[in-house]
């Protein structure tokens, strides 16, 4: 008999494979191998009797209790008499998510009973925002209470306190969800045909390369090369309570799902966004992902879905192979405006699979994931439905085609998905912690390619990445990303195995091919490139030691003496430069940002390092580094 406790992902597998035996087990994963079609590996699996009874998972309950959040009230008002104050509005925003809600997808006159004790959590979490000198917060809360008459008098008090310790501003709280109230960079000019691009750049194609973006002119440093909302995308389990799961913003007092106890939302607008689009579908089957252990880049392909049905998709896949066999390979993806949109699903599903370079454990592994996913479609009951959208025991044949479909986007997904990274810097002392949040679709963004010495730098606001230019990136020159942060760190056989593993490519960038050294490994000693083959030249020993040139001033030769003189010059640019980069790190370490007179200096300091200086070298990492904590250090100012 199958064991019907909560399981991880890993324990349901590890009970079928027992269930199966050694041998069954041999002849399942010959099916999966270079040659096999999606359709067919899956088919294969879900024709395995013994696969329904054990990877078919329990569902993990998620119901409201009037009983627990007044538990978890009762423990909030103790933390805040003991006055552990962020304790308190924790436990406090867990006993909202446990209240019983009403139904916002009913008419105000149809939602029944009163909601006592969620007014009585929103009354006491108001207490410890105000405590906590979070007044607009604070008001927010105490709007959310309003339905509780025996704490009314208490909440006219602490409102009346909070508009004077606000001296009476005309905030009063606002429904705006984090995104609207943050600036999120904006491109200077978005291309035609790639909206979320800067027109900066154009679609290049190689046949080795596939399709990727290049500069269509020079591109400076800090340059906002592309901004992408995400297509879809999912908080991992541990910020589920902390993170608004539409805008993935971290919020303080969030407003929960009136129908779960698992996610929680920023604001109104972006809690009718979820419960109306991804979060509908996941609402009931959110907390066993969580106890299965799923990875957020699993309920990507799961939110894919949305609220479309079986027969929908049918007709949209079809469409878009119809289209697609128009299209020569740089062109596949477009809409039928013929557009790269980050907002329809064509880009994406115009991605490759890579089933050829995966290996059979891979393609297994993926096939089993999607065998799950399937299951927990048919149990959460919002999927396969009538025209009612009353749940449904769908055809066998509508199941291997939505099993297929996650399976082939499961592929697409580990090759051109994004962990999602946020960075929270504080000052005195000075600390940036970089957390990775969740995963997210940007189909725009998975068309750059790697390099280890990457052109442009990421940004996460939320939702959505904005790409920065690192460096100068010169007119043709291709846009490249690191997959692997902080490659300048990592040896080449690190890397090489990193990425064959997770994208199923060998790396052949100038840091690869000529295997540069680690940051670690660099010489200590300032080289400049020589004037005459461009390679360095050590400030010590001041000759060239590919050419031979002497820059000792040695020479009597006029022509000599003039490239002497230019890079002497450049040498002192160079170091004028680094102190300048070396200066704003010690300012911006010590909170003394600046804005536009850093960025400008910053700026121009990058460009001449980036002239003069012969990769790799600890000069070009550190201006880097200082371009990219300066515009981490920006949002922070700005988000505070």
């Amino acid at each position: 008999m199958a064991d019907t406790s909560p399981q991880t992902l890993e324990q349901l597998m590890n009970n079928f494979h027992a269930a199966i035996g050694k041998e069954a087990l041999k002849d399942i994963m010959g099916k999966f191998r270079a040659g096999e079609s999606i359709q067919d590996m899956f088919t294969a699996l879900w024709n395995v009797q013994e696969a329904h009874t054990y990877l078919t998972p329990q569902l993990t309950s998620s119901k409201k209790s009037d009983e627990e959040a007044n538990r978890l009230r009762g423990l909030g008002n103790d933390l805040l008499i003991q006055r552990d104050l962020e304790q308190a509005l924790e436990t406090f925003t867990r006993s909202i998510m446990a209240a019983p809600h009403p139904d916002i997808m009913l008419p105000d006159s149809q939602r029944g009973k009163s909601f006592e004790t969620l007014s009585l959590c929103y009354a006491r979490r108001s207490a410890a925002l105000f405590e906590l000198q979070m007044y607009d917060l604070c008001l927010l809360d105490i709007e959310r209470a309003n339905s509780c008459p025996k704490l009314q008098s208490e909440l006219d008090d602490r409102k009346k306190k909070c508009l004077s310790l606000l001296k009476k501003s005309s905030f009063t709280g606002s429904s705006k969800s984090l995104e609207e109230m943050t600036s999120i960079p904006k491109l200077a000019e978005p291309s035609p045909i790639m909206p979320c691009v800067s027109s900066s750049c154009k679609m290049a194609y190689m046949q080795e390369k596939g399709r990727h973006i290049i500069a269509a002119k020079k591109i400076c440093p800090g340059e906002v090369i592309l901004v992408e909302k995400a297509y879809c995308c999912s908080l991992s389990s541990e910020r589920l309570a902390t993170h608004c799961s539409t805008c993935m913003r971290e919020c303080l007092a969030p407003l929960p799902c009136p129908y779960c106890t698992t996610v929680v939302f920023c604001s109104a607008k972006c809690q009718h966004e979820g419960l109306s689009r991804s979060h509908w579908l996941e609402c009931n089957i959110l907390p066993t992902t969580s106890s299965l252990d799923m990875m957020a880049s699993f309920n990507n392909v799961f939110k894919i879905l949305e609220r479309k049905s079986c027969s929908e998709w049918k007709t949209i896949l079809h469409r878009l192979d119809e289209r697609n066999a128009k299209y020569s390979p740089e062109k596949r993806g477009v809409n039928e405006q013929e557009i790269f949109s980050s907002e329809d699903f064509d880009l994406f599903y115009s991605q490759i699979p890579n089933v050829e370079e995966r290996p059979s454990g891979d393609l297994y592994v993926k096939c089993l994931i999607s065998f799950v996913l399937v299951k927990l479609l048919h149990l959460g009951g919002r999927f396969f439905i009538d025209e009612k959208g009353y749940s449904l025991s769908p055809p066998e044949e509508d199941v291997l085609f939505i099993g297929q479909f996650l399976y082939s986007n499961l592929m697409k997904n580990s090759c051109n998905g994004f962990g999602v990274i946020h960075f929270k810097c504080s000052l005195s002392p000075f600390q940036i912690d970089k957390e990775n949040i969740g995963a997210a679709i940007y189909p725009t963004n998975s068309l750059i390619n790697h390099s280890c010495n990457p052109s442009a730098l990421p940004y996460f606001y939320g939702r959505h990445v904005v790409l920065r230019a690192a460096r100068p990136i010169m007119e043709g020159e291709e846009i490249t990303i690191g997959y692997c942060r902080g490659s300048y760190l990592q040896p080449l056989e690190n890397r090489q195995i990193y990425l064959d593993n997770v994208y199923q490519f060998e790396c052949a960038c100038e840091a690869c091919d000529e295997n540069w050294p680690t940051y670690g490994e660099l010489p200590g000693e300032l080289e400049v490139k020589c004037a005459v083959c461009s390679r360095g030249v050590s400030e010590g020993t001041l000759i060239c030691y590919l050419c031979g040139f002497d820059y000792t001033g040695k020479s009597e030769d006029e022509e000599d003496r003039k490239i002497v003189k230019t890079w002497k010059e450049a040498l002192k640019e160079v170091k004028t430069a680094n102190d300048s980069i070396q200066n704003i790190t010690r300012a911006l370490l010590a909170g003394k940002l600046k804005v536009i007179p850093d960025f400008n200096v910053i700026r121009k300091s990058v460009e001449i390092l980036e002239k003069y200086v012969p990769p790799p070298s600890p000069l070009l990492w550190d201006a880097r580094d200082t371009l990219e904590l300066y515009f981490h250090l920006e949002d922070s100012a700005e988000r505070t």
